[in-house]
């Protein structure tokens, strides 16, 4: 199974996002599946600024290439 895992961006720490996304993709592999995160595999954990509109058409591009089962949703909560 392909996991496609999604957020929402909004001036959260990013190494706080990063860290939460390495762990939600270790427990997705650990249990033998594969997964997707905009955040690692395109902006290369933010090394790449993307346009807000092809975040958009990147987004819908991957997820009609691939077959995908869910969305999971990390907000950090405010201090």
């Amino acid at each position: 199974m392909k996991f496609y895992v999604s957020y929402r961006y909004t001036g959260e720490d990013k190494n706080f996002l990063r860290k939460n996304l390495e762990y939600l993709s270790s427990l997705i592999k650990k249990n033998n599946h594969k997964d997707f995160i905009f955040f690692r595999d395109l902006e290369e954990w933010g090394e790449k600024n993307i346009d807000s509109k092809k975040i958009i058409s990147s987004i819908i591009f991957e997820i009609k290439k691939k077959r995908f089962s869910f969305d999971f949703f990390i907000k950090q909560r405010k201090k």
